[in-house]
């Protein structure tokens, strides 16, 4: 009802009497351009509400190997028994269609005599 209102009225001009009126230009978009002009704190809190559907974001917190941690608390001068006390990074999620070990490395090799000859 509102989006169809709002696409009816498009940018609204003045008529010959001083009255707002609709012109239908531009649609929904159109009026929205117009609240931008003549009534921007109502468009700013109409903004407000939407943007955050329309922001992402793929920053994650960094995540340090053992031996970088290792290192800083050299640098720091800090002792290594403080290491257990760290948070521990959650493992990596994988998709459902995922393999866990594309490059085969956590398989074993298989052991050299072991082979039935025939």
């Amino acid at each position: 009802m509102i989006m169809n209102a709002a696409i009816r009225t498009g940018f609204i001009k003045i008529d010959e009497n001083g009255q707002r009126i609709g012109t239908g230009l531009d649609g929904c978009e159109g009026y929205l351009m117009w609240a931008a002009l003549y009534e921007p704190r109502t468009y700013l809190g109409l903004l407000a509400r939407i943007l955050p559907y329309y922001i992402t974001s793929d920053v994650t917190d960094p995540v340090m190997s053992r031996t970088e941690i290792e290192a800083l608390f050299k640098e720091f001068g800090l002792p290594m028994a403080l290491i257990e006390n760290l948070q521990k990074a959650p493992a990596p999620q994988l998709d459902d269609d995922e393999n866990p070990d594309p490059y085969g490395m956590n398989t074993e090799p298989p052991q050299s005599g072991t082979e039935n000859r025939e």
